[in-house]
């Protein structure tokens, strides 16, 4: 599965419910992700979920990154979400610098736990 496809659900809710969109592509056993969901806040505002992007090493600065995030803000906005929120380790300070420059702005503190 190396073509991107695309993906929906329906979710119900108190209204008419709504679609929960997905693009899924690359290894059958470890794919890549794009999810859109409804959110809490901003009204209700749909969202694409990234996380863990990575460039290998020895193709970095060559375009390749900020070519995959262009692909997935389109596919993003295809799929009817208004923002894009990104995930990433607050360790990785190149790829926050890399971030900076796509226009991403660090909005949110992130919490986890080990269960």
């Amino acid at each position: 599965m190396n073509e991107p496809a695309l993906h929906h659900v329906h979710c119900p809710d108190a209204a008419d419910g709504h679609r929960m969109a997905w693009w899924q592509w690359g290894d059958p056993q470890a794919p890549h992700l794009l999810v859109c969901v409804h959110g809490l806040s901003r009204q209700g505002m749909t969202r694409a979920l990234l996380e863990a992007v990575r460039t290998a090493p020895d193709l970095r600065s060559q375009g390749i990154g900020a070519a995959l995030m262009a692909e997935v803000e389109t596919r993003a906005r295809a799929a009817g979400a208004q923002i894009l929120q990104l995930t990433t380790d607050k360790t990785r300070l190149r790829a926050h610098a890399f971030y900076d420059r796509l226009g991403y702005a660090p909005t949110h503190l992130g919490y986890k736990k080990t269960l």
